[in-house]
């Protein structure tokens, strides 16, 4: 699934080495998601380790999949959207599904959120499913600017601690200075890591993701979370498709926010008439184009900077 550039493909070939099972790897040159459906099908796979964004494209094959020998299959590396989970869950009905969150620097694994069959009764925020828990012998806190830790349901930025943490970038003082801090917990000094995702922790001790730190963006002064954009538009639309918000520049450099959205053209009025009654207008996009198919990275991630390359031309209107 992983390109092995990626960390994660490490643990796709560790994992069933270890239980003596057989691996699937999916070809460099192939379409990724139609190669993944013929694998379920063919070889009757029964552990699944995937990226959300390949259930999007298999989305238009859900009704075909029908793959009751899946035991186990695990999300991670994106944001997991509970609509499109509950239509998955469907297609492999006895199997257990989980969201995992981690990065890199803290050795992969850190939480996970196993995922209830019944979805209405999932922690989500936006739409999201929550990233869980810590495991053992890793520690959450949520901080702000200056790394002190805020109150439950106040967003900030997600810092990890524990003994699967990194001890830092080969020979780049700079970030590493940037990306780790001591604190004090429980009278001992902690060094954590900050993760760069915009978090906060509810009253039942999970955590929600609510985007990248540097998925905030500064419209006419005003700090928006583009991740409350998407969802807001995700609502209204009839369609299950891909949206995305980014911030793009006018010819006078200023920021304006645009919508992306995977799909043929269709008419966008009553989603932009809904959004005006639920959030402020500096909050509504100015921009909208419909793109046949999201531009994506080697981790399997919607390549942001690619998106804004496709709204030049109305910039320069």
């Amino acid at each position: 699934m992983f390109e092995l550039t990626f960390d994660f493909s490490v643990v796709s070939f560790i994992f069933p080495l270890l239980a003596g099972a057989s691996i699937y790897t999916v070809p460099r040159n192939s379409i990724k998601y139609f190669y993944i459906y013929k694998l379920i099908q063919k070889h009757r796979l029964t552990v699944l380790s995937l990226v959300p964004s390949i259930i999007h494209y298999l989305r238009p094959y859900f009704s075909e999949i029908n793959a009751p020998q899946v035991r186990y299959c695990s999300f991670g590396g994106g944001a997991l959207y509970n609509d499109i989970v509950e239509d998955w869950a469907k297609c492999i009905p006895n199997s257990v599904i989980f969201n995992y969150y981690g990065p890199t620097e803290n050795t992969i694994y850190s939480s996970y959120y196993k995922i209830n069959k019944d979805c209405k009764l999932n922690t989500i925020h936006n739409g999201v499913i929550s990233i869980g828990k810590p495991l053992n012998n890793v520690t959450y806190i949520i901080v702000d600017d200056h790394n002190n830790e805020v109150a439950d349901f106040e967003s900030g930025e997600l810092a990890i601690s524990g003994g699967q943490l990194t001890p830092g970038y080969w020979k780049n003082d700079k970030k590493n200075k940037a990306s780790f801090f001591f604190k004090k917990i429980d009278y001992e000094l902690v060094r954590f890591y900050k993760t760069g995702d915009l978090c906060f922790k509810d009253n039942t001790g999970n955590y929600m993701f609510k985007g990248r730190i540097d998925f905030q963006v500064k419209i006419r002064g005003f700090r928006i979370e583009l991740s409350e954009v998407e969802f807001h538009a995700k609502t209204k639309c009839t369609k299950k498709v891909n949206v995305v918000a980014i911030d793009v520049f006018n010819i006078l450099g200023n920021a304006e926010l645009a919508l992306a959205i995977e799909s043929e053209v269709f008419d966008t009025n009553e989603i932009m008439e809904y959004m005006k009654t639920k959030i402020p207008d500096y909050m509504i996009p100015a921009h909208i184009k419909f793109i046949q198919e999201f531009p994506y990275n080697s981790n399997g991630k919607i390549d942001r900077n690619k998106l804004r390359t496709y709204f030049k031309i109305e910039n320069n209107d």
